[in-house]
């Protein structure tokens, strides 16, 4: 992993390494303080490795000091909550590994909880919502994508949208969530906004913030 600093004014960028030598990087995530990265790692290149032994670890910039393993066996993710005191990442489920289960890591706790682990479909692509009230996620259920949110408290999951022909589904960071796909969007009864079509695409803007 390479830590890039960019000079304003320069016409080159200086890049030092700044993890260890040996440690296989494949995710990286800045905490909100800029102070830690939280990473996925394996320690060899075996695609196996890769696919079904990467953990979460946290890593303090500074001091180049790797910390204990935080989540085994992660097929997605970390992702900082906005807050900086969560990760969200998704773990292989257990025995047979089969299935995926999204995961908050709770750093000031040193907890981690299972969210939505009774939920009928594979959850992906899980995300914090700008404001940290809420994670969206795919639901795959009965060969269909679903656009869900899911309650970071109690595990609630539900449904937001009924996707088809999924090219992209992606949190745009600031306060909505935008999914862009080529057709069959089919919002469900929590949507009051209608698609905007731009450019033979369709685009959907729901707010991430519950609802009271």
């Amino acid at each position: 992993m390479w830590d890039f600093c960019l000079h304003v004014r320069a016409i080159f960028s200086v890049a030092r390494r700044v993890s260890p030598a040996g440690l296989n990087v494949s995710t990286a995530d800045w905490a909100p303080d800029g102070r830690q990265l939280a990473l996925r790692v394996t320690d060899t290149t075996s695609i196996n490795d890769y696919f079904y032994h990467s953990r979460v670890v946290l890593f303090d910039v500074a001091s180049r000091a790797v910390m204990p393993t935080a989540l085994a066996h992660v097929a997605e993710g970390p992702k900082w909550s906005p807050d900086g005191k969560s990760l969200l990442a998704s773990e292989i489920r257990q025995p047979g590994f089969i299935g995926l289960a999204p995961r908050i890591l709770d750093i000031v706790h040193d907890r981690v909880t299972p969210i939505a682990d009774s939920h009928p479909g594979l959850l992906t692509q899980v995300r914090w919502a700008s404001d940290g009230h809420a994670i969206l996620a795919l639901s795959f259920e009965r060969t269909r994508s679903r656009l869900v949110r899911i309650d970071p408290r109690t595990g609630h999951v539900a449904e937001l949208a009924q996707l088809v022909s999924v090219i992209s589904a992606q949190s745009s960071g600031f306060k909505l969530a935008s999914l862009q796909f080529l057709s069959g969007l089919r919002p469900t009864k929590q949507t009051h906004e209608p698609p905007q079509v731009k450019s033979s695409l369709l685009t959907w803007r729901h707010s991430c913030r519950a609802s009271n």
